[in-house]
């Protein structure tokens, strides 16, 4: 786990130890339209009608400028007793499967990262990945509150794994489309500068339309497969993050060494330490349409 999320797990922890077990707690995501995605912890309170949220980024960074983990904690305290009900999410949501069954999607994140989470949680290893459930629901106008599905959810819903993966296998790309873009493209759009068309492009983005939390549209059927058919060649994929991957179409020309160097130094360097995928650099071989991992 990254320090954010030590630090968002050990408050948790001692909030249920506080209550001595009577509440529950997730920690989930909000994933705002601007593109940013904030942490928040929920508190599961079956003596309530609401489950309340509490978005911590505050919290962490009067942590690091020196405040104690106790001190974080009182405060935390502090809120949860004081919590109303406009603050949390209705229980009445998680009790019905009808109300989540067309609002199970999946996301890929990085295994050895993630194991004590996923512990609890039901997964499907893919290489050095994980592929992992959410549930979504608008919270304001500003976002949508990201709530993964652990394995009491999902069989609170009754659903088992197989039934929770199918749901997410149609839901997701239906939802949150593939989309494939030049990367000159995307530098256009970030730097306001044009550039001229000189045949295939080097280097695409893939990710889904929302741009976010879009790596998983590596594994949406026929996706790959297309795009290489399209280009006449096998691809290279370089996971930027858990919203995006890279895919390089492979070419004679192409100086392979240090790869996996390069992609080391970008997420140590250009991702947030909750949002690196995997060190690792992928290989598609459109003949046998499988992904492999390279280096």
């Amino acid at each position: 786990m990254t320090a954010y999320q030590n630090f968002l797990w050990k408050l948790s922890k001692n909030l249920e130890n506080h209550y001595h077990g009577a509440y529950g707690t997730v920690i989930v995501r909000v994933a705002e339209n601007s593109d940013a995605t904030r942490r928040a912890i929920m508190v599961i309170t079956p003596d309530d009608g609401f489950y309340p949220v509490f978005l911590m980024e505050e919290a962490y960074r009067q942590y690091r400028e020196g405040e104690t983990l106790a001190e974080i904690f009182r405060g935390l305290l502090r809120r949860f007793e004081n919590r109303r009900e406009g603050d949390g999410i209705a229980r009445t949501f998680f009790q019905d499967p009808q109300n989540v069954k067309d609002r199970i999607f999946y996301e890929l994140v990085g295994y050895e990262a993630n194991r004590e989470i996923l512990s609890k949680t039901p997964h499907i290893r893919f290489l050095d990945l994980a592929l992992a459930c959410y549930t979504t629901l608008l919270q304001r106008p500003g976002g949508r509150l990201m709530i993964p599905v652990t394995a009491t959810l999902c069989h609170g819903w009754g659903f088992c794994e197989e039934e929770l993966f199918a749901l997410a296998e149609e839901n997701t790309p239906a939802v949150l489309p593939a989309s494939v873009t030049d990367i000159r493209r995307i530098l256009e759009e970030a730097a306001g500068v044009s550039y001229k068309d000189e045949g295939d492009a080097y280097m695409y983005l893939l990710t889904n339309q929302s741009r976010q939390y879009g790596a998983v549209c590596l594994l949406y059927p026929g996706v790959l497969r297309e795009f290489a058919e399209k280009l006449g060649r096998n691809l290279y994929i370089f996971p930027s993050s858990v919203h995006e991957t890279l895919l390089v179409p492979e070419r004679r020309e192409l100086e392979t060494d240090g790869l996996q160097r390069m992609v080391c130094e970008i997420n140590r360097t250009q991702v947030m330490p909750e949002e690196v995928l995997a060190d690792s650099v992928y290989y598609y071989d459109r003949e046998n349409d499988k992904i492999l991992k390279k280096y």
